[in-house]
């Protein structure tokens, strides 16, 4: 482990060790590991280590070396295991290829299939080591092809290589749609990039928030770290809120991966964690701010969402660590890192258990199960309470127009009752575990349903509608009760719909009867289209009470008023509205009634009978960042490398006014406005292409196009912009007559 600033140094790893094997794509798995290290004198006996992890929901464990003990232990436990070449071999296996092999031969094959291995860290944070010797000790070429191992090497298959980098190769990380590398290291990054990408290995790098919180120790930084409520930072560039530290480092390394040409190299967080001691100098370092941030993380994870730049994948992330290491040397918080004390006891409840849940606060920590409501707690304070409501209503999926002035549950107007609503929405919009009901240990899950009014009745949260009114919004206005004479309306349109037997065109008179059935003259005379038309029918319908007009419509209803009204050119409706006009003054009630029926059918039509929303299975923006990510892929489509993209792209941006919008963000626009010019595409096949409608794509072609001429405008400049000289090919008589 290393701290996040620190300038890298120029240095290679000895990339022809990576080649030994050719390691094939092994997917990153949403599981959690932890790092093993031995920098200690009081460790526990790897088989009572490997007890403990089979003990807990931890997968995976990353050694720094090669402990025969402990990977031993571990056979058939289904626990896989990284195994690292420590720093200070590598200059002896890079000065001879046969040494590597024996490496293989002598740390990973003796082990395998008994134990899983799945990945080989060539070196720990070598990039940032600040050695500078490396370059001279260690630089090799990549071989193109590696040696076949020795006996038993096909049990290598599947094992992945890398090596483990800080986030101090990164030159810039804030804000991430920003994230770059190092000029220092960025050339030999490239090679490293170029072999994990034809192998499918990942990008292996360590986050660590705690370092950011050292260099900016306020409170709203500490609830970003911890993932806490707070108000999010927005991202200039992309326009995006990222509501926590973690999610906003992996995506300014995964902009940096893009920017290099390698955004398809999977990323894995070899290392991350939180100390709970350090010195007077380093804040924050305590056991509470340590299980905030382990079992918030380890909630994240779990919930599959993911980064806002890698949706619904959670990162593979190893936690540093299993054990304190009382030996290490710096200060006190590079020795207080552990999960577990040395005595085998749990340092803190970070819901790693097997049987627990990870809990990100005090009031979710201790909900036995998950389900019922999420509430705030008694005794929490206005001040706190309102802290999570801000940060509630700010995340995805949450709706807080109900407790807005005129708003269904604007009353009563409490911070209490408002922080209720909205943490329970979160609740059950992120899945309803313990640990989504977080919010500081100022809210506690309830099985009583805090919406149930004094007469019994309960009103459903917005997250209840969303889930069973499949995306039809409109539905929402049911919410305060169902549509009038509605009994009496569901009997009016029984049977009353169209089965196949006719047809109509529209403008056109007559009926098709595909049965032969009754005449046009019969089905004049018969059903609801002669109650409308016939006045002293209509007087004898008005007449009646409400049950005997029900007789009289069911009755009527299942003739087929579309045959009549194409019969008679006419549209039934429209008669029946000005019928109901016309007796407004003498019958208020029953053209109330009438007027009902009417509203119902148009509603009906309107609202009820449409197709299903147009759900894409790719974005316009996420196609963009697939093609950024496959370099092939992105010179084809945009006619430039994805370097050059993303150096126009921020051109446009710092220099020409290029912004993201509410509905697209730049770098979308970039890329539909390049691919549009480049084979040249239409509209048609931009709307089509990027789910856009014509307008959408209209607009977001001519802002890039504006950018553009103001661009040009900077580039393309006459050597003389009075033109008081004449370019010598001008001066050819011929051409003078042909300007002329």
């Amino acid at each position: 482990m290393g701290a996040a600033a620190r300038k890298p140094a120029a240095a290679l790893l000895p990339i022809w060790l990576i080649c030994l094997v050719c390691a094939s794509r092994a997917g990153a798995q949403p599981y959690i590991g932890v790092n093993y290290g031995e920098v200690a004198d009081n460790l526990p006996s790897p088989d009572e280590t490997a007890k403990l992890l089979k003990s807990t929901s931890i997968s995976k464990v990353r050694l720094y070396g090669v402990d025969a003990g402990l990977i031993r232990a571990l056979a058939g436990s289904g626990i896989s295991v990284v195994v690292g070449v420590a720093n200070g071999d590598i200059p002896s296996l890079a000065a001879d290829p046969a040494a590597a092999s024996r490496w293989l031969a002598a740390n990973v094959l003796p082990f395998v299939p008994a134990t899983t291995i799945s990945t080989v860290a060539v070196g720990n944070e070598v990039l940032e080591s600040g050695d500078a010797s490396w370059p001279r000790r260690c630089c090799r070429p990549c071989r193109t092809s590696a040696p076949r191992p020795p006996r038993g090497g096909d049990g290598a298959a599947g094992i992945r290589f890398s090596t483990v980098n800080t986030m101090g190769v990164m030159a810039q990380s804030d804000p991430p749609s920003t994230g770059a590398f190092h000029p220092d290291v960025a050339p030999q990054l490239q090679q490293i990039l170029a072999f994990l990408s034809r192998t499918g290995a990942p990008f292996m790098i360590n986050p660590y928030p705690w370092f950011a919180y050292q260099s900016d120790p306020r409170p709203e930084t500490l609830s970003f770290c911890l993932f806490q409520p707070n108000a999010g930072r927005v991202d200039g560039g992309s326009r995006i809120r990222y509501t926590n530290m973690f999610d906003a480092q992996l995506d300014a390394v995964k902009s940096a991966l893009v920017r290099a040409g390698y955004g398809s190299v999977d990323i894995v967080v070899a290392e991350t964690g939180w100390p709970t001691k350090g010195d007077a100098g380093e804040p924050g370092a305590t056991a509470e701010n340590a299980r905030a941030y382990v079992s918030n993380l380890v909630a994240h994870l779990r919930s599959g969402a993911g980064t806002p730049l890698m949706p619904g994948k959670s990162v593979e992330t190893y936690l540093f660590a299993l054990y304190d290491e009382d030996l290490k040397p710096g200060p006190t918080s590079e020795r207080s890192f552990g999960l577990y004390h040395t005595d085998l006891t749990m340092a803190y409840d970070a819901g790693l258990t097997s049987s627990t849940p990870a809990a990100g606060g005090g009031g979710a920590a201790q909900a036995k199960q998950a389900g019922g409501w999420c509430v705030a707690r008694d005794g929490a304070s206005d001040a706190e309470l309102q802290v999570d409501l801000d940060y509630a209503c700010s995340q995805l999926g949450v709706d807080c127009g109900a407790i807005q002035p005129g708003g269904a549950c604007f009353e009563p107007n409490t911070v209490r009752a408002h922080a209720a609503y909205a943490m329970n929405q979160l609740y059950q919009a992120a899945g309803r575990h313990p640990w989504n009901c977080d919010f500081r240990a100022s809210a506690a899950l309830t099985s009583e349903n805090p919406s149930r009014s004094d007469d019994g009745t309960v009103e459903a949260t917005n997250a209840w509608w969303k889930a069973n009114t499949n995306g039809q919004s409109d539905l929402m206005k049911f919410r305060k009760g169902l549509p009038e004479y509605l009994d009496q309306m569901d009997k009016m349109f029984t049977g009353n719909t169209i089965d196949g037997s006719t047809s109509f065109v529209a403008g056109e008179c007559g009926t098709i009867d595909l049965d032969g059935g009754s005449s046009d003259e019969e089905a004049a005379d018969e059903g609801l289209y002669n109650i409308i038309h016939n006045e002293s029918d209509m007087d004898f319908f008005l007449a009646n009470g409400p049950e005997e007009r029900m007789i009289i419509i069911e009755q009527a209803a299942p003739v087929d008023v579309v045959s009549a009204a194409a019969t008679h050119c006419v549209d039934p409706w429209d008669d029946l509205q000005e019928m109901m006009m016309a007796e407004l003054e003498d019958a208020e009630d029953d053209d109330a009634f009438i007027y009902g029926m009417y509203q119902y059918a148009l509603h009906i039509d309107k609202h009820l009978n449409r197709a299903e929303y147009r759900q894409p299975a790719m974005t316009g923006l996420e196609w963009v960042q697939r093609k950024l990510g496959d370099s092939k892929a992105c010179y084809s489509m945009f006619r430039m490398s994805p370097p050059m993209f993303h150096r126009l792209h921020d051109l446009l941006v710092q220099s020409y006014g290029l912004k993201s919008s509410a509905k697209s963000t730049s770098v979308e626009a970039l890329g539909m406005f390049l691919w549009m010019i480049g084979a040249p595409q239409s509209f048609r096949q931009a709307e089509d292409r990027f789910e856009r409608s014509l307008g959408t794509v209209s607009n977001m072609l001519n802002k890039v196009l504006k950018c553009m001429v103001k661009l040009a405008a900077d580039i393309i400049k006459p050597v003389d912009p009075q033109f008081r000289t004449m370019h010598p090919r001008l001066r050819n008589p011929r051409c003078t007559v042909a300007a002329i």
